[in-house]
């Protein structure tokens, strides 16, 4: 921990305190070194609990985190002012080492560089049958209106403009520039659950891991009983870009209703699923039993809430004796009270009490999950899977996730990784999945909130280590900001020694958000550089990617090359026009619109006019 300070820096009164970063780097090599030297054997054996030659038993942790450390540098080249240049490859093997040895973050990060392989192999491919099919559309119009007179082709140059195949003329090419057409049409995102792609080939390499880490971080959440949802991480691009986005301290300071114990923990499933923070408490100093007097006083009062919390420590045991009698009469108060918890609370004690009885249960899930309850949804897709029902478990766990219930990325990870014959088995959203409950779980959003405090009283260097860390273990958000941060201030700070350098740091970054599967905008900045290198095709097929999450930025970047016809198989202003309208469909403002409605509006006008010509 006193090595990270070396190497991060210490905010204090506004500036930095205690930075020494060639003796952190030193002797965090020095740390990890015997790690590096293990043979293969040596290797399985630690990973088994046998002792490291040359590390003391109670210094593996440490090592092995000093390791991970050193690998997600040399992964995000953040460091390379200093001497620690982007080196892939030694990222690959600090990370597997450390992961051996039980470091948690090391086996989130060699299983992030797993998959960037993985789909970095399924987008060349994805490209390359896109350019193979485009060209074979190509060779039959051009074969198609090599036999036709000048008029002829001329109506096929004017259906291209306008977006239509001129069938009269070349019906091969026509019908197949129809179906291209019909296929380029990114209406709305991809499918919530896609069919399998060829990136699961490597799947079972880098879900071992992932499904190995959110194991581990399901056990530490369970044992901590935190299972309040975080709050989305902030965006320095979106920052940058809105002068009216919300200052994030403020937004650090947005707070639930005070109290509320009752937090998603509660299940028949588990012996123990309680959830009580520990600042539960208005002050978040009140003990368990001054809590629950004050909910007894306000129930009496006729607070459903009140009811509902003291059900739940009156079941639990929490702050006095445990009294399931009383708790069942609270939670029918809270029923009554319109509370749909308290459905699901009822619910869950029907189930404790005869498990062999899931029809009461069930009916009392579901009147909450009517309710939009994310427990009751939850419990409804517990039910489920028990009775070996995986359509019917999807689609409740696909509720609860999208009403906010803490385990439910994980549960339906494991549903749609594992496979039915109702569920087609997709290790690409299962994999997805697991990283938004990894991120949730371990604060990710809260670390990020350390960075940019940093970054923001000009700690350019000790944000980036900061942001660089996480994205190395698959943040998305993180991957992003660290990006903005190398492109725009790494250089002016002394951090990196020219721009294109800090490009070539940032563009694999804004690779790691755009596939994370959290942050589309990666691809439209990914499409932009790639514009500005001159690399018009992928630019094209970055964008198009950006476009089918549904990225407004990305659609009208895509819409631009479609109406002028560069980076694209042909001119096609129909299509331009459906682009730059999904992109005002799906901007985040009015303002983000604006340029889109111009755009549509310059374009429609110019084909009115010739067709008055």
């Amino acid at each position: 921990v006193s090595l990270l300070y070396k190497l991060e820096g210490k905010l204090y009164r506004g500036s930095v305190k205690n930075r020494d970063v060639p003796t952190a780097l030193k002797q965090l090599r020095e740390m990890a070194a015997p790690l590096l030297t293990l043979s293969p054997h040596e290797l399985a054996r630690a990973s088994q609990g046998h002792a490291v030659r040359g590390v003391a038993d109670e210094d593996i942790s440490a090592t092995a985190g000093a390791l991970f450390v050193l690998g997600a540098l040399a992964s995000t080249g953040v460091a390379v002012s200093h001497g620690t240049p982007r080196d892939v490859p030694f990222a690959r093997k600090a990370f597997r080492r450390a992961a051996a040895l039980g470091s948690l973050e090391a086996m989130l990060a060699e299983a992030d560089i797993l998959a960037q392989d993985a789909l970095s192999v399924d987008e060349a491919e994805s490209d390359a049958a896109q350019e193979a099919h485009d060209a074979a559309l190509n060779a039959a119009e051009a074969t198609c209106s090599s036999g036709n007179n000048a008029a002829t082709q001329q109506s096929v140059v004017r259906g291209s403009m306008e977006g239509t195949a001129g069938a009269s003329s070349c019906p091969a090419a026509a019908t197949a520039t129809t179906k291209e057409s019909q296929s380029q049409t990114t209406t709305s995102p991809p499918p919530q659950t896609p069919q399998q792609t060829p990136q699961q080939k490597a799947c079972p390499i880098y879900i071992h891991r992932l499904r190995q880490a959110a194991k581990d971080v399901l056990h530490e959440t369970e044992a901590s009983r935190n299972f309040g949802l975080p709050r989305e991480a902030m965006r320095l691009r979106e920052r940058f870009r809105d002068g009216g986005y919300a200052a994030h301290e403020q937004q650090m300071r947005e707070e639930e209703e005070h109290g509320f114990i009752y937090d998603g923990g509660l299940s028949p499933f588990e012996d123990d699923g309680g959830s009580m923070p520990a600042t539960a408490g208005s002050s978040g100093h009140e003990t368990l039993e001054q809590l629950r007097g004050r909910y007894a006083t306000q129930a009496t009062e006729g607070s459903a809430r009140a009811h509902l919390h003291e059900g739940y420590m009156s079941m639990q045991g929490l702050g006095g004796v445990q009294d399931l009698a009383s708790a069942q009469r609270h939670f029918e108060a809270a029923r009554a009270g319109g509370i749909p918890a308290a459905a699901n609370a009822l619910g869950v004690m029907a189930l404790r009490s005869d498990p062999s009885d899931t029809e009461k249960a069930r009916q009392l899930f579901e009147e909450a999950a009517n309710s939009n309850d994310p427990d009751g949804h939850f419990h409804l897709g517990l039910l489920a899977t028990q009775a070996n029902e995986a359509a019917r478990a999807l689609k409740h766990f696909e509720a609860a996730h999208e009403a906010g219930h803490w385990r439910a990325p994980h549960s339906l990870a494991i549903l749609v990784l594992n496979g039915d014959k109702d569920v087609p088995r997709n290790c690409t959203r299962g994999a997805s999945l697991l990283r938004v409950f990894v991120e949730e779980r371990l604060g990710w959003s809260a670390e990020q909130d350390d960075a940019i405090k940093k970054f923001d009283k000009g700690d350019v260097f000790g944000a980036l280590v900061h942001l660089g860390m996480l994205a190395a273990q698959g943040s998305g958000t993180a991957a992003l900001n660290a990006a903005h941060v190398l492109s725009r201030h790494a250089k002016s700070a002394g951090v990196v020694a020219d721009d294109q350098t800090a490009a070539n740091l940032a563009e694999p970054l804004l690779l790691r958000a755009a596939r994370s599967g959290c942050c589309a905008e990666g691809w439209g900045e990914l499409g932009l550089r790639r514009l500005a290198a001159g690399d018009v095709v992928a630019a094209a097929h970055a964008l198009r990617r950006g476009s089918l999450l549904g990225n407004a930025e990305s659609r009208f970047h895509l819409a631009r090359l479609f109406e002028t016809g560069v980076g694209v198989r042909r001119r096609n202003m129909s299509e331009a026009a459906s682009l730059y309208r999904q992109a005002i469909s799906s901007a985040g403002s009015e303002a983000e619109t604006v340029p889109s409605r111009v755009a549509l509006l310059w374009l429609q006008l110019r084909r009115a006019l010739r067709l008055v010509a």
